[in-house]
């Protein structure tokens, strides 16, 4: 005896979308699966080169003006008592220390790739 196989059933794409059990894009279950997926794992290499990418791109000012003030008033307390800054002083400490934390980490960087 031969067995037969069953006749294959033609599935209309619009009678599988009005079936009871499919997730629709409205309903929560389908919202809460595409939720519950994990973003794909980079490396942490990739991630870094990214974010250098991006800073490379922009032209936003890394170290804010407050705490950089902030900073300035607690280093100049720790060397000396009642010490006042005007405005304009730490704004150009400020302008200063770019070019110069530019500069230290170009040579930092420079110092691992020759190791």
């Amino acid at each position: 005896m031969y067995l037969v196989a069953p006749p294959r059933m033609q599935v209309n794409i619009m009678q599988l979308s009005k079936l009871p059990n499919t997730p629709r894009p409205e309903d929560d279950s389908y919202q809460e699966n595409k939720a519950s997926k994990k973003p794909h794992p980079y490396y942490p290499s990739t991630i870094a080169l990214r974010e250098v990418g991006r800073y490379e791109k922009s032209t936003e000012v890394l170290v804010h003006e407050l705490p950089f003030e902030r900073l300035v008033r607690e280093i100049a307390e720790n060397v000396k008592a009642d010490v006042r800054f005007q405005s304009v002083a730490i704004e150009i400490i400020h302008e200063a220390s770019k070019p110069y934390l530019v500069r230290l980490l170009e040579d930092i960087n420079a110092h691992h790739q020759a190791h």
